[in-house]
């Protein structure tokens, strides 16, 4: 094993944690210094990690994506201190379910066009 495999190997790791502080830093923004503020903001808390969680998908496979909105889920909770009430657990099946579905288009185009 040389010295390159560690990084390559890391790389899932690495993007998951900038894209999860990049998605907190725009979720604390925009909770703080938007004039939409924090109504728009508790009804779809999970925009900016959603997105990260499609591109992690597709680009690293369903098992870094889902591991990657789960601690936003967490992030969101303990640290944000979003209420888990029954919209905000519906909204989270939602996102997983569009996120799963999306992340499975997007991984049966990559094998369509590697054929």
């Amino acid at each position: 094993m040389s010295h390159f495999d560690l990084p390559r190997k890391l790389r899932p790791a690495i993007v998951s944690v900038l894209l999860f502080i990049l998605c907190a830093v725009i979720q604390y923004w925009g909770l703080t210094h938007t004039r939409i503020g924090p109504p728009l903001y508790q009804m779809h808390p999970f925009v900016p990690f959603n997105i990260a969680c499609i591109y992690l998908g597709y680009r690293f496979g369903l098992k870094v994506a889902m591991t990657s909105l789960g601690f936003s889920f967490l992030y969101l909770m303990y640290m944000m201190g979003l209420e888990f009430t029954a919209s905000v657990r519906i909204t989270a099946l939602v996102n997983i379910l569009i996120c799963g579905f999306f992340i499975e288009i997007f991984r049966r185009l990559k094998q369509a066009n590697e054929k």
